[in-house]
């Protein structure tokens, strides 16, 4: 009967060595607690299939080689040849996002001449409104490819600017509501809250 357990924890040691990352750097790497790790690579657990999921990307190999045995040579081997891979990958991943938030900058800039050639005032508010839209828009590729960390922060300043957006459109029509911010500290506590909650409930599953 094949001991899965047994290969991947031989599996994820000596590929984790191969690119030179402690436990830590492992754990930080996949939002994980480096306890958890140390309990893989002890035999004693197995992460969920979503955590496997993960894993296997972040090395490039798939869920079935972390789970096989393997001589050494072909672990390292699966290694370099899918870095550079990952590596691309990664960076194909900031270029689409980055290019979606220049995209709502662009936009803004077209909106602002049109409205300038027509008499519109207050044009500046084209570029106040494209803040919250660049934070959504960060945030739901985030949520694709991103960590938890990333989201949090992603979220909260789509919250503060979405909120700075609707005080300046207030002023405008002379409403100077100010208290209007104070909707943001239950807003940034909700999302703090929901983020370390996540991170509690992970943490009980590695001590399981």
């Amino acid at each position: 009967m094949v001991d899965y357990k047994i290969n991947f924890s031989k599996n994820l040691i000596k590929l984790r060595k191969s690119i030179n990352y402690t436990q830590a750097d492992l754990a930080k790497k996949l939002n994980y607690s480096d306890k958890a790790i140390s309990k893989w690579e002890r035999s004693e657990s197995m992460p969920d299939i979503y955590m496997l999921k993960e894993m296997a990307d972040f090395f490039g190999v798939t869920i079935d080689f972390l789970l096989a045995e393997h001589k050494d040579e072909e672990l390292i081997q699966a290694n370099l040849q899918n870095e550079d891979k990952i590596k691309s990958m990664h960076k194909n991943h900031l270029l689409i996002a980055a290019v979606s938030v220049l995209s709502v900058w662009i936009f803004a800039i077209i909106a602002h001449i049109i409205l300038s050639q027509v008499g519109t005032e207050r044009t500046w508010l084209c570029y106040i409104a494209a803040i919250p839209l660049s934070f959504l828009i960060a945030f739901i590729f985030a949520c694709i490819w991103g960590r938890r960390i990333q989201r949090f922060f992603m979220l909260s300043g789509f919250t503060w600017s979405l909120l700075l957006l609707i005080y300046l459109i207030l002023v405008i029509f002379q409403k100077n509501i100010w208290l209007l911010f104070i909707l943001g500290v239950p807003a940034q506590i909700i999302e703090l809250l929901s983020f370390k909650i996540k991170i509690l409930n992970k943490k009980n599953k590695d001590s399981k």
